[in-house]
């Protein structure tokens, strides 16, 4: 039986953003509900699976049960644990690649009147993730998915800033 390193084991485990590999690589039913990453539990088929970006662990609530990046391929793909290894091996050395593939650049200041000072327009936004997408020189499905993936976090993070502006707002005018 094939050894792995417990560093080779938890840099597979910590490097491999989990719900990109559920969503990207494994193309597990997924969806972001209220700011969280939910996807079907490949264990016990329900839709309360989610993810905690801090931790990079997977749990689900129905079933109990936590996972990390190795455990979800073993569920999911059915393999043992040296095959799940030695998979995510060469899914996390495809992602180094991706990772390195140059790209052109597009500012938003190129496509955008937004000066940086309070929340950004959300058609500005939504323009700038659809620019940036149709310009990377790979067309690699995995680096558009990560390119809105990310736009989909900024504008989670501004939209959580214009709630909370609304929220002291709407409490100073109660004060008065």
């Amino acid at each position: 039986m094939k050894r792995f390193s417990s560093e080779k084991l938890r840099s597979l485990r910590d490097k491999i953003p989990i719900h990109k590999l559920i969503e990207n690589e494994l193309k597990i039913p997924c969806k972001y509900s209220e700011g969280v990453f939910r996807f079907l539990c490949p264990l016990c088929g329900e839709f309360m699976a989610s993810v905690k970006k801090e931790t990079n662990l997977a749990r689900c609530f129905v079933c109990n049960q936590n996972m990390n990046t190795i455990e979800i391929v073993m569920h999911e793909k059915k393999m043992k644990f040296v095959d799940s290894v030695k998979y995510l091996q060469k899914y996390y050395d495809l992602l180094k690649q991706f990772a390195h593939t140059p790209r052109k650049k597009i500012g938003a200041e190129e496509h955008s009147n937004y000066s940086g000072n309070g929340p950004q327009p959300i058609g500005d936004i939504l323009k700038n993730a659809l620019l940036q997408g149709s310009v990377i020189e790979n067309n690699a499905t995995n680096q558009s998915f990560e390119i809105l993936e990310d736009k989909i976090d900024q504008i989670s993070k501004q939209v959580e800033q214009i709630r909370m502006f609304i929220i002291n707002i709407a409490r100073k005018l109660n004060e008065k």
